[in-house]
């Protein structure tokens, strides 16, 4: 068998995987090429381009983890409350 023919009977099975293929099954495939295309970038990176990417990657987690924060404080002033008067009652014995 040629290459041609080869190249032929595996697009009309990839099709058939596709047609087929759930919607998770067709993510996990997707991830699974990504990380694939991830990992081929990161090699042929040099040093100072995956800081910068790792950089920008701590700058993302510190603003998630501050908006974690504010929301916490303005979402739970009762508990606020609640620990202050806590600590009230066990200053007081």
């Amino acid at each position: 068998m040629n290459d041609e023919d080869k190249n032929k009977v595996t697009l009309a099975l990839a099709n058939s995987f596709l047609q087929t293929a759930t919607l998770q099954q067709t993510l996990q495939i997707v991830q699974e090429k990504a990380l694939e295309r991830a990992k081929e970038e990161v090699e042929s990176m040099n040093e100072e381009q995956m800081e910068e990417i790792l950089t920008s990657i701590k700058a993302q987690e510190i603003a998630q983890d501050l908006k974690k924060q504010k929301s916490g404080e303005t979402e739970t002033p009762d508990n606020e409350v609640a620990k202050t008067s806590k600590s009230n009652k066990t200053t007081k014995k």
